[in-house]
């Protein structure tokens, strides 16, 4: 896992220090709260910041003092204003395990003693700043002198820490500012013997090793890019040799390797499997491979594949360059290049889309078909904080999206193109079954974002109570669809003027005149309220 860091990051490192006066970065604002040693933390995560466009400005508390920062905020952090808080506790701030030999009504007792702690702390932090607080939950223990005991028994320390970490999990459902970082998972991925190094711990106090630094940096940093809204949407794959093994036009769609008649079939599935999970939380899945179009088509049809033709938003089958194809798919999907992640078995192209199109990221791979998912989940380049309704369903807005483009080459006026699609748009107040899709949207959108001001769900179902708010959610319907809630407004209301906090909208809508409904809409609100500004 290490690897993959350090090919990922050390080279482009360099390349920030470098050119960092030159950079045009977006400034955050991140308060690092430890429950033990976090200065390598903090120079890692502002390292892996800046390489993606992002200057990070720390606040740091004192040695082991997150508890007291948390519960009773100093005059400096207070100052700071942070935009996210990050607690770095683990294991070694548990305070009391179970006794052997304990009952479950006290085992019960220390695990609520232990949540509530924690739970003040967030409490108090959410009232104070009113932002995106990142918590760690708890690595198991390296040593267990119950043995197997120690998962099996009620006053056992894993049994303890287990039900602990689900009580923070589910915390993390009811407060929406709250992101759980699974160290539990990281550690259990590189093997608790890594995660540790007594060493550095007794001597420096640091509750993880050199090598496991980078791992929980890297972890934070996607938690912060998804917070933000900068995670990736796209999933761009060949096809022969990356999600089957051979090449259909050579072998034929039965040749082809997939399905669980032989290992590399199985390695296959595997890929195909994972891949098609990403596309059901709301990842847009598309082709771009060298072939007949009717030959890649075939390969798809195979039985055997987990993967179907309508699982992809977009197939470009052909033998153009892959970066113009890819450029292709960008502009008919109508996002941008830095959103899509482009996956080829090939070194060649690999290489020709990293060249030609530095936006897009391309991981290497390699040639070891079984190593791939590595490659693709351990960058996690598609970490979400949350899921809503509409990220389940936002692959077939995509797909639809598709053949919209492919229906405006149709017309010469653009105008004639818009009234073809027949669309039909709602303007409404804010309603409580959007709250949460108004607060992702809210939190995620930049691009078309007029204000960038960032509201949490507490103040958005304020907001929609105040009679000294005006609210508009709004969603587009045309003939190939329901694109969902895309577009959101805020106004504040001063007398006789109306003051705009927050408007947005959806990349998925853009340049459909979306807006300009909208703002018929609020003229026609003011007019009636007599605002005159």
């Amino acid at each position: 896992m290490n690897q993959f860091i350090e090919e990922k990051y050390q080279s482009k490192i360099k390349d920030i220090e470098l050119g960092s006066k030159k950079r045009n970065k977006n400034k955050l604002r991140i308060a690092i709260l430890g429950g033990s040693t976090t200065d390598l933390i903090k120079n890692n995560l502002s390292e892996y910041l800046a390489i993606n466009n992002i200057e990070g400005i720390f606040f740091q508390s004192e040695y082991n003092q997150f508890y007291f920062e948390g519960i009773k905020p100093s005059k400096k952090l207070k100052a700071f204003k942070p935009q996210i808080i990050y607690i770095h506790s683990s294991t070694v701030n548990i305070e009391e395990f179970p006794t052997v030999g304990s009952n479950s009504k006290q085992v019960t007792k220390l695990i609520n003693k232990t949540f509530n702690k924690y739970k003040s702390i967030w409490v108090t932090l959410t009232k104070k700043f009113n932002c995106t607080i990142i918590q760690n939950n708890f690595e198991y223990i390296p040593f267990s002198s119950l043995g197997n005991l120690e998962s099996a028994k009620v006053y056992g320390k894993i049994n303890f820490l287990t039900k602990l970490n689900l009580k923070f999990f589910e915390q993390s459902n009811l407060m929406k500012n709250l992101v759980i970082n699974d160290i539990n998972l990281l550690s259990s991925k590189i093997g608790i013997d890594k995660w540790y190094d007594d060493s550095f711990y007794f001597n420096y106090k640091y509750a993880l090793s050199h090598e496991a630094i980078p791992i929980l940096s890297h972890s934070i940093l996607k938690i912060i890019i998804s917070i933000i809204g900068k995670s990736k949407k796209c999933l761009v794959v060949d096809f022969d040799n990356t999600i089957w093994g051979g090449v259909v036009g050579e072998v034929g769609s039965k040749g082809i390797e997939i399905g669980n008649n032989s290992p590399i079939g199985e390695i296959f599935l595997r890929f195909q499997k994972y891949i098609y999970d990403l596309t059901k939380k709301g990842v847009i899945l598309a082709g771009c491979t060298k072939n007949e179009y009717k030959n890649a088509i075939s390969g798809l049809r195979n039985k055997f594949n987990i993967l179907k033709e309508e699982d992809f938003s977009i197939i470009k089958a052909n033998w153009k360059n892959k970066a113009e194809n890819i450029l292709a798919i960008s502009k008919q999907l109508n996002i941008g290049l830095d959103s899509i992640v482009f996956v080829d078995d090939s070194n060649f192209e690999r290489e020709l889309v990293r060249s030609q199109l530095p936006m897009v990221e391309v991981p290497n791979i390699g040639k070891e078909p079984e190593r791939y998912i590595f490659h693709i989940d351990r960058a996690k380049y598609f970490e979400n904080v949350s899921l809503s309704k509409e990220d389940f369903t936002r692959s077939s807005y995509y797909k639809t999206n598709a053949k919209r483009e492919s229906e405006k080459i149709k017309f010469k006026n653009y105008d004639d193109y818009l009234t073809s699609l027949n669309m039909t748009t709602d303007l409404k107040k804010f309603k409580g079954g959007d709250f949460g899709r108004i607060t992702q949207l809210v939190n995620k959108t930049n691009q078309f974002n007029l204000t960038v001001k960032r509201l949490d769900l507490k103040e958005i179902v304020n907001i929609s109570k105040s009679s000294n708010f005006l609210t508009i959610s709004g969603n587009l319907k045309d003939k190939f669809g329901d694109n969902g809630l895309i577009t959101v407004f805020i106004g504040k209301i001063k007398k006789q003027t109306l003051d705009i906090v927050v408007w947005l909208m959806s990349c998925r809508v853009f340049n459909r005149n979306l807006e300009l409904a909208l703002f018929d809409h609020l003229i026609n609100f003011c007019k009636k309220k007599g605002i005159s500004t």
